[in-house]
């Protein structure tokens, strides 16, 4: 008995701390043939906020390389086209009461292949949402 929970006891602790992913794919997202692009998604605000609007400026790379791709000003959220596989970096600013606020995040979108998950292999895009909210102002 002592025996069997020790092994119970590894095997639970083997799955929580094992390095594979534990992510829900929707095959309805899947696509056949691999992507080279997708829509990366810009978070700056909840809604409802009662600040003004953003400036948003997303970068090829880093901030310090200097390849601004876009920049816009928005409310709650934009999207744009970008390459996968490329780090973008986005900083969105925001002056309130006299003070200026700045959130930087970068990301790396990929495309995953999901071999034995869906009916058939396919890809689905992830590390696509770009989070500029500020956390604290």
């Amino acid at each position: 008995m002592h025996t069997a929970l020790r092994i119970l006891f590894l095997l639970l602790f083997s799955i929580l701390f094992s390095c594979e992913e534990m992510v829900i794919y929707d095959c309805n997202d899947c696509v056949l043939i691999e992507p080279t692009s997708c829509d990366l998604t810009i978070l700056t605000d909840k809604e409802g906020s009662p600040y003004s609007e953003y400036q948003v400026d997303i970068y090829q790379g880093r901030v310090e390389d200097g390849i601004i791709i876009s920049s816009f000003t928005s409310l709650v959220s934009a999207s744009i086209e970008v390459s996968l596989n490329l780090e973008y970096t986005g900083v969105s600013t925001i002056e309130i009461s006299g003070k200026t606020y700045r959130a930087i995040n970068s990301i790396t979108p990929r495309a995953k292949e999901l071999v034995d998950y869906c009916e058939l292999p396919c890809f689905v895009i992830k590390d696509n949402i770009l989070d500029l909210k500020l956390k604290h102002y």
